[in-house]
């Protein structure tokens, strides 16, 4: 073997131990790992009131796709009422993707659904169980 390849061999050998070095304190992948983020979460509370046969709207807007939740937090009737998020539809109306027609108050969310970037509505209404004007608060959890 001639010298040249032999220096060529000894020199392949060390980059290549180098390299497998580099790799091993987990350089290369810091380079082509991608970077994972959680969205940050915004918590509004919603209150208002709902009359006998009526409902109540709240709009919000998310920046970023993720979980939404929705929990009623508190109702001054000791009744079910309807729950649910959905699409505004002109300056009152609110169009529900997802709903709880039994909706008591609750430290833990009675909908929980993953939505896209947008505007969303809540909407609490009355399912037939009240008898005067209730008041309620509403916590929306969302990205």
């Amino acid at each position: 073997m001639s010298e040249s390849r032999r220096r060529f061999g000894v020199a392949f050998a060390v980059l290549l131990s180098a390299v497998m070095t580099g790799a091993g304190c987990n350089l290369l992948n810091d380079i082509t790992s991608p970077s994972s983020t959680t969205p940050a979460t915004n918590s509004e509370t919603f209150g208002s009131s709902v009359g006998v046969q009526g409902s109540s709207r709240y709009t919000f807007t998310t920046t970023q796709s993720g979980t939404v939740s929705l929990t009623l937090s508190a109702l001054s009737s000791n009744v079910a009422v309807g729950l649910g998020i959905g699409t505004p539809s002109g300056t009152t109306a609110c169009t529900l993707t997802s709903s709880n027609s039994s909706a008591l108050v609750s430290t833990t969310p009675q909908i929980t659904v993953t939505e896209p970037a947008g505007s969303y509505c809540v909407s609490v209404y009355d399912v037939g169980n009240l008898t005067t004007v209730t008041t309620f608060t509403v916590l929306v959890v969302h990205p």
